[in-house]
């Protein structure tokens, strides 16, 4: 309440309520683990100071970490921009030191302190921790995260008042620790408190676009702000998957097995490059199942290993009006031929027709082929992705179905909007059966110019 000099949140007070209860004999806490799951814009940083601080007054002594793993730059940014100008007003009770690679917050009675470290194994080592706070946790490899821990660990264990915090929104497909933290809270694991915030895409009535849908599952939307910041934000997203994660708390969970769509989640994780785009040698659009969105994908060589296919999605949206000007507008910058499930998307192939848009279609027997051949490039390593959110939920939710000896990708029995695996399936085969002409150069005039590779996704 002194630190936002207002009242906390409801779902803040319950949080603490909760992490704060001391075990039945009185001399230590009840849980060693708190693992809190919210969304983005919900209070969860000012929860985190007000519990740590909170942990000063235990002991006279009382040592308070924070660290965040994606760096502790990350955590340094936050105290300076948001934690020190909200305790400056407080300052006959607590001293802030600022310097670079010193900064902290101390108690001026007794000798409490709240300091940063590094998210390293070895950061800890010859100190003593109370409360250790691990935010961002969703940035963590399985490896980093329990290298993290074991700084912790040791750090804690003649102190009685000891608590570790792991605390993050929604991850992506390789935050296998930060999933692992939710599966031990799901367990009901003795010693860990799990408080989850977010919705639940498997509702009947789950849509990410309701406003309804954001009230119920954001903790502060309504309360913080008003739902027309979300409407905005929805209105201006670049994917439907990064608003869900962001604002909702829903992202593809590495512990929901990937074996149902034929792909092993190692190799998926590995043959993640998020800063690579491909040299566009191949298009290809695809549509939902219910004709509620659309995807456009594109592919072609390794910029730096040509043996190599990479994988993008350019653009993924609801509805199809926007479909046939985006693919128009992507022919015309890259030259590369479009191809789409001649069934499907049959529609949109007419359009583009009209248009003069040239458009490869792909018939069951090859859309088989490019499934295998997606499956196949990916456990050769010669398949790469740049990490998206919207790709790695359509991989999440994908489900298999027969074609004679074959398969496809299954639009009626996955769980969410397949279509970005889809083009991107499609795009993976057109870059490697369909391969741009080249022209010999003429003996009488110079060859033309070599096509500019794409350095940025758009």
């Amino acid at each position: 309440m002194r630190v936002r000099r207002a009242a906390p949140y409801a779902w803040q007070w319950d949080v603490a309520d909760v992490a704060g209860e001391a075990n039945d004999a009185g001399d230590g806490l009840r849980y060693r683990t708190v693992v809190l799951s919210v969304p983005r814009r919900a209070g969860k940083s000012t929860l985190v100071l007000a519990v740590n601080l909170d942990r000063l007054d235990v002991t006279v002594d009382a040592r308070c970490w924070y660290t965040c793993a994606n760096g502790r730059e990350v955590a340094a940014k936050l105290f300076r921009d948001e934690w020190a100008p909200m305790l400056e007003p407080l300052s006959r009770l607590y001293r802030l030191r600022k310097s670079q690679g010193s900064e902290g917050i101390h108690k001026r009675r007794g000798s409490s302190r709240l300091q940063l470290f590094a998210p390293t194994p070895t950061a800890l080592h010859s100190t003593n921790v109370d409360t250790a706070t691990v935010d961002e946790a969703w940035a963590a490899s399985i490896d980093e995260g329990e290298g993290i821990e074991s700084g912790i660990t040791p750090a804690q264990l003649t102190r009685p008042w000891r608590q570790t915090w792991i605390v993050s929104a929604g991850g992506t497909i390789e935050s296998t620790w930060w999933d692992r933290w939710l599966q031990t809270g799901e367990a009901g694991v003795e010693g860990v408190a799990l408080f989850d915030y977010g919705a639940d895409a498997t509702a009947p009535d789950y849509d990410p676009g309701d406003p309804r849908v954001w009230a119920r599952s954001h903790p502060t939307a309504g309360v913080a702000f008003p739902l027309d910041v979300l409407a905005h934000e929805w209105a201006t997203r670049r994917d439907d998957a990064a608003f869900e994660r962001a604002y909702l708390n829903v992202w593809p969970r590495p512990s929901s097995v990937l074996q149902t769509a034929g792909l092993e989640l190692a190799q998926w994780r590995a043959a993640a490059a998020p800063a690579i785009a491909p040299v566009p040698a191949a298009l290809a659009v695809d549509v939902a199942a219910d004709r509620s969105s659309a995807a456009l994908a594109v592919a072609g060589a390794h910029p730096d290993d040509p043996t190599r296919i990479a994988v993008e999605i350019l653009d993924h949206r609801r509805g199809l009006d926007w479909l046939a000007d985006a693919v128009a507008e992507a022919r015309g910058r890259y030259r590369a031929p479009v191809v789409a499930d001649s069934l499907v998307a049959a529609s949109i192939v007419a359009e583009l027709r009209r248009r003069r848009v040239k458009v490869d279609p792909v018939g069951a027997s090859d859309h088989a082929r490019a499934c295998s051949m997606f499956v196949d490039r990916l456990a050769w390593h010669t398949l790469t992705h740049r990490s998206q959110a919207v790709l790695d939920d359509a991989i999440m939710g994908a489900r298999r179905r027969p074609l004679g000896d074959a398969w496809l990708w299954s639009r009626r029995n996955s769980s969410i909007d397949i279509s970005p695996l889809v083009a991107a399936t499609l795009a993976v085969w057109g870059a490697v059966t369909r391969p741009r002409p080249t022209r010999k150069p003429s003996m009488a005039l110079p060859a033309p110019p070599s096509n500019a590779r794409r350095t940025s996704p758009r």
